[in-house]
């Protein structure tokens, strides 16, 4: 038996198979290879045909990425010697998937010689062997093959060595490319093998995210997200203070609940009293005042002067204050009206013998004003008086007409004053509390006086 160069370059093949990992065809699968190449047979016992050309084809089922069933058929010949060999193998891919696939196989052979025209004589043994498959295309690839098929002779009785070497194409027909995430991109195209199952991908197999909000077209429930909006897993919006803004563009993130927000999230306060809007239930509260929890004003001392605002917070319960919160000391004309229900006003100058206010009484007059204006529930009549000087024909409507011209005064001067209250009455020289003789009687009786009427009506 002579050593054979063809084992060495089956295991040369075998060891130097390499290259990077690539997409395999997964599903059952047949495979058809057109080969060429040499038989080496025993020359030792064989000297009737020695090394020759051969040529031939493998027919394999391969049902798993690393196994397959193959059956060799592979014919040669040397002047009137012909010789063919058959083969059964167990073929095993030893790194499925890659450019360059190594294998190993072993299994069942014959060798056929025809060295007599009608007389072949076959001989069967095993065979074992490897080689590699280089992959040119998905489907295709040249592939290199060395075994030695082992047979057995009767006569002398003895194992024969005939080692083949071949080189050819390989073709896998069926199944298809093996898609790792089942996202519909073939492994080989893939450029990411590890998409999550349900995501949308591009035709290089790379997941989507049109709203770049982190979540996955197809996974994203949410797909419109605002840019820069935090999501949840399923790729929604979340708002964590319920505000209608969502996080991530909320600037105020901790909104009480029921608070108006702006555009960015943050709460408002219309009347700056620190009570949001839509939580306030005094929105319009004056600046400065004190507020409680629900935005309304607060009046400790119950003078209608707010909180903060009030200058004088401890004024008594009743007492009249002024727009500070501050009391107002009572003038001498509205202690008269409180307690005797009159003001005589004989200081109220008119032109002579006319109902023409003079100016000097205007100042008088505002005063009054005031104090009525600070009491809207009374009643009260104006009268006119005159002394005795004159007819008293004449004397009772100039009386009236003063009185008029007085109520006419407050109308223009103080508007909010609710005329309806007042009543006018000219008493001309009826009603003296002077003495018509001396020139101080006189002028005591050339008056003007606000009346109440109905005394006991709340002030």
């Amino acid at each position: 038996m002579r050593t054979r160069p063809a084992l060495v370059i089956a295991v040369a093949a075998w060891v130097v198979a390499a290259g990077t990992a690539h997409s395999q065809i997964v599903g059952p699968q047949v495979t058809l290879d057109g080969f060429a190449g040499g038989i080496f047979p025993d020359g030792a016992t064989r000297p009737e045909i020695s090394d020759a050309f051969m040529g031939g084809g493998r027919l394999g089922l391969q049902p798993l990425p690393w196994f397959r069933i193959e059956g060799t058929y592979g014919a040669a010949s040397e002047g009137s010697v012909r010789l063919n060999h058959l083969g059964a193998d167990a073929v095993f891919d030893l790194l499925p998937g890659r450019r360059a696939v190594p294998y190993a196989l072993g299994g069942w052979t014959r060798i056929e010689y025809d060295h007599d025209p009608g007389q072949t004589q076959t001989l069967n043994g095993w065979e074992f062997g490897a080689g590699v498959k280089v992959r040119l295309v998905p489907r295709i690839f040249l592939r290199f093959d060395a075994r030695d098929a082992v047979v057995e002779q009767d006569v002398p009785h003895e194992w024969l060595h005939n080692p083949i070497v071949t080189g050819g194409l390989h073709v896998a027909f069926g199944g298809r490319e093996r898609d790792t995430d089942a996202d519909g991109v073939a492994d080989r195209l893939d450029r990411c093998p590890d998409t999550p199952a349900g995501a949308i991908v591009d035709a290089a197999g790379c997941p989507q995210d049109s709203d770049a909000d982190g979540v996955f077209d197809g996974l994203d429930r949410c797909a419109d997200t605002p840019a820069g909006v935090r999501v949840d897993v399923s790729g929604c919006p979340q708002d964590g203070d319920a505000d209608g803004v969502f996080d991530g563009i909320d600037r105020c993130p901790d909104t009480p609940t029921g608070a108006f927000v702006d555009a960015s999230g943050c709460p408002q306060d219309g009347d700056t009293d620190g009570v949001f809007d839509g939580i306030d239930r005094c929105p319009d509260t004056p600046g400065g005042a004190f507020v409680d929890a629900s935005g309304c004003p607060q009046d400790g001392d119950a003078d209608g002067v707010f909180d903060g605002i009030d200058r004088c917070p401890d004024t008594p319960a009743g007492a009249r204050v002024d727009a500070t919160g501050c009391p107002v000391p009572e003038s001498r004309r509205e202690t008269e009206l409180v307690e005797t229900g009159v003001i005589r006003l004989p200081e109220i100058r008119f032109a002579t013998a006319k109902a023409t206010i003079t100016p000097e009484s205007y100042a008088i007059l505002d005063e009054v004003g005031a104090i009525l204006a600070r009491h809207p529930k009374l009643a009260i009549e104006i009268g006119g008086h005159t002394d005795s000087t004159g007819e008293a024909s004449f004397n009772q409507p100039l009386s009236e007409r003063r009185a008029r011209a007085v109520l006419d005064y407050l109308e223009t001067n103080f508007p909010d004053l609710d005329l309806g209250r007042f009543s006018v009455v000219g008493y001309g020289e009826s009603q003296p509390i002077g003495d018509n003789r001396t020139r101080q009687g006189l002028a005591q009786n050339r008056r003007v006086e606000f009346k109440v009427i109905d005394r006991e009506a709340p002030r």
